[in-house]
């Protein structure tokens, strides 16, 4: 009686790894199909989405956010100014190299304009930040140095 017992208890063993293994095989092949299933559904140019470098510009003192003024203006010459930091988009920065020599647009993330130098040429102290359209003009462009 145990050969008979011991045959039967190997045989059920093998039945179970092999009931197992293919439940494994099938666990594989539906989810490569339901990848498969998943990436036909994006658009086409969700493959190549771009590094977006977004940061919050974060005062050293203050603990505040550079933000526009209000938020969500996307009119030329609204100010930037410090608020609290937060989830809103208005605080995200996007920082790109234009020039691929250090050289930087920051364009603010909910109104798509750059930060610029009221007036776009004085050297003087004290001139306010502000955001206006994004282009090729000098006073919308920033190098970034690391504090000293």
């Amino acid at each position: 009686m145990n050969g008979c017992n011991s045959l039967l208890n190997r045989a059920a063993h093998h039945e179970m790894t092999r009931t197992r293994r293919a439940r494994g095989r099938l666990a594989v092949v539906c989810a490569m199909a339901l990848a498969v299933a998943c990436a036909a559904a994006l658009p086409q140019d969700a493959y190549a989405a771009p590094v977006t470098n977004e940061v919050m510009l974060v005062n050293a003192k203050t603990g505040k956010c550079a933000t526009i003024a209000g938020g969500v203006s996307t009119d030329d010459n609204v100010t930037a100014l410090q608020f609290d930091c937060d989830d809103h988009p208005s605080r995200t920065w996007r920082i790109s190299d234009v020039t691929g020599s250090g050289i930087h647009q920051i364009r603010n993330v909910q109104t798509n304009k750059c930060l610029t130098i009221a007036g776009g040429v004085s050297t003087a102290n004290n001139v306010r930040t502000l955001q206006f359209q994004c282009d090729t003009d000098l006073s919308r462009r920033w190098t970034i140095r690391l504090k000293l």
